[in-house]
């Protein structure tokens, strides 16, 4: 996430109600691996550690734009999941229509 876009999220996790589990469990998962990500002179940068062993990074990278922020994906598991994806593309674009979209 972009800087603005996260403080955006943060103030909106701020709000949820800890009482309640759902809330606490959520918190917990998109808080656990969240790093701040800092670019040398010439804009680059290393993932950590404990994100690329979250997510399986092995080799090859893909970084996909989804819209306001960058997912970076081992290569392997982003094709095997997109071409999942793709095969639920109409199942989507009905669902997404019925939100208006």
């Amino acid at each position: 996430f972009a800087k603005t876009e996260w403080d955006q999220l943060t103030s909106k996790l701020e709000a949820l109600p800890l009482g309640q589990k759902n809330a606490r469990d959520f918190l917990r998962l998109i808080m656990y691996n969240a790093a701040p990500i800092e670019f040398d002179n010439l804009g680059r940068t290393r993932i950590p550690m404990p994100l690329t062993d979250s997510v399986n990074i092995k080799k090859d990278v893909v970084f996909v734009g989804t819209l306001g922020r960058i997912e970076v994906w081992d290569k392997m598991t982003y094709h095997a999941y997109f071409d999942k994806l793709s095969e639920r593309e109409t199942e989507l674009s009905e669902s997404l229509g019925q939100l208006g979209i």
